[in-house]
């Protein structure tokens, strides 16, 4: 099944580039003018600065930003422009590995409530037969989580197991989770226990 991308930009010369690139490496490419026109599943989305804020404010999935801030260069998602065909041909063979928005049809819920690996090395889950992909960290705090079975994760747990000494970094892959996670599925998996810490109804199964 080819990697299904779209390209968010409205800068003709940035689209042309992208597309016959990405085309030329068998994906099919969707161009789109908006994000608020975004109503697909894909295995990654490509687009500009003026777009990246709009793009994640709508899509929970990857994203690259195309930028030419040189300082930025080397930020986790971020493509300089002018691209170099090798950095194309990379997050392509990413995509492909991971083996399409549409793979892994047989890992459909049987449980809405149960966290699927359909990928493990890749960290990629699947939840309502949205499939969603982690960083390391947001996949092993995820299991931490499931693992519990319903009781509450303290913030002390959460950096110890990222070997963290700045209690804010629990708050903050907590709201990464929430994000990629609730958002697509539409409802609270994720709960705060004032004083304490977090918990989760979900069950993990992995592969």
């Amino acid at each position: 099944m080819p990697v299904r991308i779209a390209i968010v930009s409205k800068n003709t010369t940035l689209i042309s580039f992208y597309k016959l690139e990405l085309e030329y490496l068998g994906g099919d490419v969707d161009v789109i003018s908006a994000a608020s026109e975004l109503s697909e599943k894909y295995d990654f989305i490509i687009c500009d600065d003026q777009s990246f804020t709009q793009v994640l404010d709508v899509y929970v999935g990857t994203v690259y930003r195309v930028t030419e801030d040189h300082t930025a260069v080397g930020e986790e998602y971020t493509l300089s422009w002018p691209t170099s065909v090798l950095q194309i041909r990379e997050i392509y063979d990413e995509a492909s590995r991971i083996g399409g928005a549409s793979a892994d049809k047989s890992l459909a819920k049987q449980d809405s409530n149960t966290v699927y690996v359909a990928d493990e090395i890749e960290c990629v889950v699947m939840l309502d037969e949205v499939r969603v992909k982690l960083s390391n960290t947001e996949f092993l705090l995820l299991k931490l989580l499931c693992d519990s079975c319903g009781e509450v994760v303290t913030r002390e747990q959460i950096m110890k197991s990222m070997g963290a000494e700045d209690g804010n970094i629990s708050d903050v892959y907590i709201c990464h989770l929430r994000k990629k996670l609730e958002t697509p599925i539409g409802k609270k998996l994720i709960f705060t226990v004032r004083n304490k810490g977090y918990r989760t109804d979900l069950k993990f199964a992995g592969r």
